[in-house]
């Protein structure tokens, strides 16, 4: 298994290079719309992303943790309990 990147120099080294690319700018501007980053930008990103959430959003790690939590008692919920047959 790898190490993800430190989040914090990912992120360091994107917004560096994304402010001053102005393909990477645009890429960014927009999110949902198929505009492709720079190669050196794309593998910044990359990195970025597979750094994973900031650490501190402490309160997102929570709430990933809160529907996880739901989805099981949901699913677990669902089942009929075999004493009640």
């Amino acid at each position: 298994m790898t190490t993800p990147p430190d989040w914090y120099a990912a992120d360091r080294g994107y917004q560096l290079h994304h402010t001053g690319c102005a393909t990477c700018l645009a890429a960014g501007a927009n999110p949902n719309n198929a505009l492709q980053r720079c190669p050196a930008g794309a593998e910044l990103w990359a990195a970025y992303q597979a750094a994973g959430d900031p650490p501190h959003f402490t309160w997102l790690r929570q709430e990933k943790g809160s529907r996880a939590q739901q989805q099981d008692h949901r699913q677990t919920s669902a089942r009929p309990r075999l004493d009640r047959l």
